[in-house]
């Protein structure tokens, strides 16, 4: 499956003017592409804002350009992971854990079920920024099993070693492809340095990007290397059996 990450600068609260960069880079992407991922309140940079077209416009460019697109916006007071498949179809995931340092807990409701999306031949867990810090809730058990990881974030760059370390040990406690994407740019409080990248089941970088640099690359995860590695070197069996109490 061939991925882009769109690793942008993100404008803080002009929707148009974002939804409008996206929508040019996503029509230049190559046919073969199948998911373009893009960074957590891609449109607004805003935990307070809703901009209620976004689902909308995102829905018509993924049926335009036949491609799936995942992103995060505010909905309903939700802080939702948006996967939109390229014939229109929406898969969603609300945002488990509120970042207290921002005071999201005011302004967000916080979800309470994991989900697993079916695309390509490949379960993708979704996942948005402080979710990274909780291992326990993408615990990779029989029940909700998963082969990639999709984190969306704001992580400031005074922070951005856990980001870098901790996208690390997900892929290889959870023995999955783990993908970060991370804005750039500098809002009211803080700078977002990027560090967006493709971690393997080995826990390897396999594609990363420039520091502080808006823009998109491309790479392609292979889901028989993770059948391949699984197979001779799997853990599932021997870990704890638990539910997790929403």
């Amino acid at each position: 499956m061939k991925i882009a990450l769109f690793q942008t600068d993100i404008v803080y609260e002009a929707p148009i003017w974002n939804l409008d960069k996206v929508s040019r880079w996503v029509e230049g992407l190559k046919a073969d592409t199948d998911l373009a991922i893009l960074p957590e309140f891609f449109d607004t940079g805003s935990l307070k804002t809703e901009y209620k077209e976004t689902i909308r416009i995102m829905t018509e460019l993924a049926i335009e350009n036949n491609i799936a697109i995942c992103f995060s916006t505010l909905h309903e007071r939700h802080n939702r992971f948006c996967f939109i498949h390229p014939d229109g179809r929406l898969d969603y995931y609300d945002k488990r854990h509120s970042y207290p340092l921002s005071g999201e807990g005011k302004y967000i409701e916080t979800g309470c079920f994991k989900k697993i999306i079916l695309y390509k031949g490949f379960r993708i867990l979704p996942q948005i920024c402080y979710d990274l810090r909780f291992p326990v809730w993408s615990y990779n058990c029989e029940e909700s099993r998963y082969d990639i990881a999709i984190y969306l974030a704001s992580w400031p760059e005074e922070r951005i070693c856990f980001w870098d370390k901790l996208l690390e040990a997900r892929a290889i406690e959870n023995i999955c492809y783990v993908i970060g994407v991370n804005r750039i740019g500098d809002d009211r409080r803080f700078h977002y340095p990027g560090h967006s990248k493709v971690i393997d089941f080995k826990g390897q970088v396999i594609k990363d990007t420039d520091s502080d640099l808006e823009c998109c690359v491309t790479t392609d995860i292979d889901m028989e290397s993770l059948k391949d590695f699984r197979s001779n070197f799997c853990t599932f069996e021997d870990s704890e059996k638990f539910r997790i109490n929403s």
